[in-house]
C-alpha cells in the first residue's frame, strides 16, 4: 500500500516521540556540537585538523547517530503491530527514516553552518554524505527486525567501518601505490567523508565528484533496503 500523507506524518510523529529527542539525545547532540566547535578552531592547522574528522567521522557524531537509529529499529512483533497500525510497511519504513532524518537535522545544519562560517578547508557537502550514510545504515537494518542484529550492523557500519578508512588509505599511501581506484575512493568517501577530504594525495577524482557519487551510492542502498523491507517480508 502506498504511503499516504496523513499516515506518513503520523508515523513520523510516532517514532519521533519514541526517544529521539530525549535528554540523552540532547546531551549527545550538545557534545557533538561542542567537539565540532573545538575542532573548527584548529581546522586551519593541517596537523591539528585531524580533530575535525575525529569528531565528525569516527567518534561523537557516529555515536549520536547510533543512539538515534536504535530508537527506530524494532523487533518482528513490534514491526507487525506498527504495520497494522500505520497502514503498511512502506509507511513504517519511510516514517522511521524520516524521523531519523529529523533527529540528525539539527546537528547536520549546525555542522554545515559552522564549517561554512569558519572558513575551514572542508566542503559542507561532506555533511550531506554523512547524513546519507546514517539513513542508509538504518535502512539496511530495517529488514533484520531484531534489535540485537541491528545494533551489531549499525556498530559495524557507523563506528567500526569508518575506522578502517585511515588504515587502508594510510597503507596505500605508505606503499607509494599512487591514487586509489575510483570505486574504492567512492566507498571510502561514503563512510568517512570528512577524513577523505584531507586525503587529497590519493584521490583519483575531485572531492566534489566523489562526494556526489557517494551520495548516489548511499541513496541506492537506502532505496534497495526499503524495497526489501516492503517486498521480501510482506509480499507487498
Amino acid at each position: 500500500m502506498p504511503a499516504s500523507g496523513p499516515g506518513l506524518a503520523r508515523a513520523v510523529r510516532w517514532y519521533a516521540k519514541g526517544g529521539l529527542f530525549d535528554a540523552v539525545s540532547a546531551a549527545l547532540a550538545a557534545l557533538v556540537l561542542l567537539g565540532l566547535w573545538q575542532a573548527l578552531g584548529q581546522a586551519q592547522d593541517p596537523i591539528r585538523a585531524q580533530w575535525l574528522w575525529l569528531v565528525l567521522d569516527f567518534l561523537l557524531w557516529p555515536l549520536y547517530a547510533l543512539q538515534a537509529a536504535m530508537h527506530v529499529v524494532r523487533d518482528e512483533k513490534t514491526t507487525v503491530f506498527e504495520i497494522n497500525l500505520m497502514g503498511g510497511p512502506l509507511t513504517v519504513a519511510l516514517g522511521r527514516l524520516l524521523a531519523l532524518l529529523l533527529s540528525q537535522a539539527p546537528v547536520g545544519a549546525a555542522a554545515y553552518l559552522a564549517i561554512a562560517a569558519s572558513g575551514a578547508r572542508l566542503p559542507p557537502v561532506a555533511v550531506a554524505v554523512k547524513v546519507a550514510l546514517y539513513l542508509a545504515a538504518t535502512a539496511l537494518a530495517l529488514p533484520l527486525m531484531s534489535r540485537r542484529s541491528s545494533l551489531f550492523l549499525l556498530l559495524a557500519l557507523l563506528v567500526l567501518l569508518p575506522f578502517t578508512v585511515p588504515v587502508v588509505v594510510g597503507a596505500h599511501a605508505a606503499l607509494g601505490a599512487g591514487r586509489l581506484d575510483p570505486a574504492t575512493a567512492v566507498a571510502a568517501t561514503a563512510v568517512a567523508p570528512f577524513y577523505m577530504y584531507y586525503a587529497d594525495e590519493v584521490l583519483p577524482l575531485p572531492y566534489d565528484a566523489l562526494a556526489l557519487a557517494a551520495l548516489a551510492l548511499l541513496a541506492l542502498l537506502t532505496a534497495v533496503s526499503v524495497a526489501l523491507f516492503v517486498r521480501a517480508e510482506y509480499g507487498v
